[in-house]
């Protein structure tokens, strides 16, 4: 566990807290469309299993669940409906594994007009029934819920072509400690629901039982949070026609401070740990928490523009100038061969209602004409007088690469970074929309990289009006800007991002890194930033541990975040064969297949080292030639997402040459560890080839014991009956053949009871 007090900050505000996390397992061994290593947890939600070994698994219509958070008391309702798509009747045992100190306070289902009840089993207990239900139905999955208590019921026969309606209703305890709360729903269903589920929707209510709600975060799912008040928070996930392969997680924290820092930490005993921080300014409706802000829009106008891609950038320049708040400050320059601003001179405009009405007449006449002028329209830009106390932002948007004027990219490049930096300050931070195929994403990119900013890319498919939109919602209220970490007492290395951004009403801050400690290490984290116009600090201490093995999804985030960097180094720069080694062994170890490292699941792994970087390299020779076009939009993309990934692949979308969604079936990760298919055997990527292999039978009493005894294989062996496993540099064959019992002795040589 990670403890936490509060140190004074700067203002004088100050408390003290603590930081704990109630533990919970992972799982990771569902089937995984595995794009960034996803993996899931060690409990699942209400699964109802068919008494005959021989019958077909019931299909999940829907699957809905309330919860309601009150301080720290969680009250979870669940409504399911299973279905009989068999052609003859079925008995079945329904079983949940519960949350460890769960309460079950309803369980409703009917037979001829009867209750049915049901009964809490411990763990022990629960053991023995998933053991059985394993060895009758040679089914694995169950082995993933070993060591968790459950409540189990039988259920009367189902007819064939028959549903039956489960609600389950209990409650439990959230720990807190200090300023975080995790809540932890049993969502994945993957390996026992027949078919897709129709419908899943889960919505969390949050009342905290008195300081304001701040960072509210899921590591595992995209979901929308809605903030109706500082002590309130709406939580909800819906998706349709899906397996869940992951269960749910929600941290939230509570402070009575405007941005409270938070750490979570995860390390296996002997190497360097991982920790993730997060941050936010509290509910979206505080808009006395806004920074005034000064703005530049810089608008390509040239010919390549003309038609629809104007009007859809005029209406999304539209957008941001009714979304500018009072005391903000604004221009507009835009530009084909020439230069033209809304305003002549170099001073920003209030963002008074005239002065709005005006600049959308000025847009409403723009037209598409004429060449393309970027390095003089960026120096333009930079040229305004920004007030340094504030948040200042240049908005560019291009179709195109630069046709007239300065038409070296490398020398713009120069230029806008050496106009925007004062005595190495930065003026404003730029953000680069291109949009369509023809732009330059090198140039854009480092454009972007370099002046403290992100780019995105509109293909031609997509509204320009709607992701440019959409960003600028995102920066319309700053809060925190010059944001800056400072760690004292411990070292830490490769942070992601390498920068970090303002901090926006509404946004969170989060951060992943590595440290060292070989003891306890104390430390002081200091996060502080501009609000204007004092320079406030948020510290935190935190005891950094030596082995932490809660929290394990914030390795391949990390591992994810990195990648992505890698990846645009790559691109930027050139390649290495340190940087290409670094993406092949982050690719192999986690899962993360990229555009270049896709022969990983193709080939299964197979492959030395050596010869794994000689293809990524022979793979990426020919795609880092583009710096246009819709391949080298993918690979931008590709990049950024993995860069900002804060879902362990929830959210990722790698896309492949014609800008198409790539996915893989023939990876999977358990224990933050990937597995390749090779030919229906699940091979753990820890397996050198010729390396000696026990084997065993799958289901025999020797199975059982090397699930009894390392408690971490139940991951893996719940991929089904062909795995080979390493455990203690020890490879293990699960199969058709081999060893049916161990001795003790030779249990003891494989490794100690975990």
């Amino acid at each position: 566990m990670i403890q936490m007090q509060k140190a004074s900050e700067s203002s004088g505000e100050g408390g003290r807290w603590s930081r704990g996390l109630r533990r919970v397992g992972f799982l990771t061994a569902l089937a995984v469309p595995a794009l960034l290593g996803m993996f899931g947890i060690v409990l699942a939600d209400g699964i109802l299993i068919p008494t005959l070994p021989d019958a077909p698994n019931f299909a999940i219509r829907y699957h809905h669940v309330t919860v309601s958070i009150q301080g720290q008391i969680a009250t979870t309702e669940i409504d399911q409906v299973f279905e009989n798509r068999s052609n003859r009747e079925q008995e079945a045992t329904y079983v949940f594994p519960l949350p460890s100190g769960a309460a079950v306070r309803e369980f409703d289902i009917y037979e001829r007009g009867e209750k049915i009840k049901g009964r809490l089993l411990d763990r022990d207990d629960a053991r023995r029934i998933y053991e059985d239900i394993v060895r009758k139905r040679r089914d694995p999955g169950l082995l993933e819920y070993v060591g968790k208590d459950m409540y189990q019921a039988s259920v009367f026969p189902i007819p064939a072509g028959g549903e039956k309606r489960l609600q389950l209703k209990y409650t439990e305890l959230l720990k807190q400690e200090g300023n975080v709360v995790t809540y932890l729903y049993p969502l994945s269903t993957e390996k026992f629901s027949s078919e897709p589920i129709e419908d899943i929707k889960l919505n969390v209510e949050v009342e905290s039982a008195g300081s304001p709600i701040l960072s509210v975060y899921s590591p595992t799912h995209d979901v929308d949070v809605k903030r109706p008040g500082d002590q309130q928070a709406v939580v909800q996930y819906e998706e349709h026609d899906t397996k869940p392969n992951m269960d749910f997680i929600l941290h939230y924290t509570t402070s009575a401070d405007r941005i409270s820092p938070e750490v979570l930490a995860y390390r296996e005993m002997g190497q360097d740990g991982f920790f993730l921080l997060m941050a936010s300014p509290g509910a979206e409706d505080e808009p006395q928490e806004a920074q005034a802000k000064d703005v530049a829009f810089v608008i390509d106008t040239s010919g390549s523009m003309s038609g629809e891609k104007i009007e859809q950038a005029k209406g999304a320049l539209t957008f941001c100038l009714n979304s500018l708040n009072k005391g903000d400050r604004f221009q507009i320059i835009s530009f084909s061969d020439a230069v033209r601003p809304f305003r002549s001179g170099r001073d920003l405009l209030a963002a008074s209602r005239e002065n709005v009405r005006e600049a959308r007449g000025f847009v409403d006449g723009l037209q598409a004409d004429g060449g393309t002028d970027i390095n003089s329209a960026l120096e333009a830009a930079l040229a305004l007088n920004f007030e340094k106390e504030r948040a200042t932002y240049v908005v560019f948007l291009t179709d195109g690469l630069p046709t007239v004027g300065m038409t070296d990219v490398d020398e713009i490049l120069g230029r806008v970074k050496d106009g925007n930096y004062e005595r190495e300050q930065r003026l404003a931070r730029l953000f680069a929309f291109g949009v369509g195929y023809d732009v330059n994403t090198h140039f854009l990119d480092q454009l972007s990289q370099d002046n403290g900013g992100t780019s995105e890319y509109v293909r031609p498919s997509e509204n320009i009006e709607v992701k440019v939109s959409k960003f600028f919602a995102k920066v319309a209220r700053p809060v925190l800007t010059d944001v800056q970490l400072d760690f004292k007492g411990v070292e830490v290395y490769d942070l992601f991002p390498k920068e970090m951004p303002d901090v926006f009403a509404g946004s969170q801050l989060i951060v992943l890194g590595r440290y060292r400690a070989e003891e306890l290490a104390e430390a002081t984290v200091d996060l502080s930033g501009l609000a204007s116009p004092e320079r406030r600090h948020f510290t935190t201490k935190v005891d950094f541990p030596r082995s932490e093995p809660e929290n394990p999804y914030i390795a391949p985030l990390w591992a994810a975040r990195k990648v992505g960097y890698l990846l645009d180094q790559i691109r930027l720069h050139g390649e290495s064969e340190e940087l290409i080694n670094e993406v092949v062994r982050l690719s192999m170890k986690y899962g993360i297949l990229t555009e270049y490292t896709a022969f990983l699941a193709e080939e299964g792994g197979r492959l030395a080292a050596r010869e794994m970087a000689d293809a990524a390299r022979g793979a990426m020779a020919p795609a880092m030639a583009k710096a246009s076009g819709g391949w080298a939009v993918s690979q931008a993309q590709n990049a950024q997402a993995l860069s900002a990934q804060a879902q362990v692949g929830a959210n990722y979308v790698q896309y492949d040459a014609e800008g198409n969604r790539m996915t893989y079936s023939n990876v999977q990760v358990a224990n933050n560890q990937a597995y390749f298919n090779r030919q229906g055997n699940w091979v753990d990527s820890r397996y050198k080839e010729n390396q000696s292999v026990i084997k065993v039978q799958a289901f025999s009493d020797a199975y059982f014991q090397l699930s009894n005894r390392f408690s971490s294989v139940n991951q893996a062996l719940s991929m089904g009956d062909q795995v080979l496993v390493v455990v203690n540099n020890q490879a293990i064959q699960i199969g058709t053949e081999g060893k049916d019992k161990f001795t003790d002795k030779e249990l003891e040589q494989v490794g100690p009871q975990e």
